[in-house]
């Protein structure tokens, strides 16, 4: 796993039975999922840590001591924390389909209405770029890994480089509501 240079990770909430406290029998517990994807020297890693069901971020400080790479993640400001403590060792990257499951929700809350709000016009907007992103990228899922690189790189770029862009102009438009789950999901 820590030969990887990008790590995948995500706390995922479940009920543990009996497990911490008697007067809770169900309470939330989290199992922490670490994931590299593998490359030409070796297979696809998973791993699932779990430390007494804890969410604490000592727990993937812990775990990820000596990693050197990029972590993949939901947004969960403890692995920001951690980048900002070894910032030499460790960058955070944003998982975009977290980020389009985000912006996905506040377009179906218009449910079958024909109509959407000015914010859920945005959202849909991110949703639809997010997709161009992903459809750009998928082109080449079958090709070698330099086809990959040069798809990336001249084709994939520019759509990061604009919708990165968008999302900064957006986010800083005064009718924003900052509070808003628009507003997070643009962050």
């Amino acid at each position: 796993l820590f030969k990887s240079h990008v790590i995948h990770c995500d706390e995922t909430p479940f009920k543990m039975t009996g497990e911490k406290e008697e007067d809770d029998p169900k309470s939330k517990d989290y199992m922490w999922v670490y994931h590299a994807s593998g490359n030409s020297r070796g297979h696809p890693v998973y791993l699932y840590e779990y430390d007494n069901g804890s969410r604490a971020a000592v727990v993937a400080e812990k775990y990820l001591n000596g990693y050197r790479g990029v972590l993949v993640t939901d947004g969960y400001e403890s692995y920001h924390t951690l980048s900002r403590k070894k910032p030499d060792d460790l960058k955070v990257a944003g998982c975009w389909v977290h980020n389009k499951r985000k912006v996905h929700e506040i377009v179906a809350a218009a449910g079958n209405s024909r109509s959407l709000t000015p914010g859920q016009k945005i959202a849909k907007e991110a949703e639809n770029r997010i997709q161009a992103i992903f459809h750009t990228d998928n082109m080449y899922k079958d090709a070698s890994a330099e086809e990959r690189l040069a798809n990336r790189q001249q084709s994939v770029k520019p759509l990061v480089d604009a919708y990165f862009a968008w999302v900064k102009e957006t986010a800083a438009r005064p009718d924003l509501d900052r509070s808003s789950a628009l507003s997070r999901a643009l962050n």
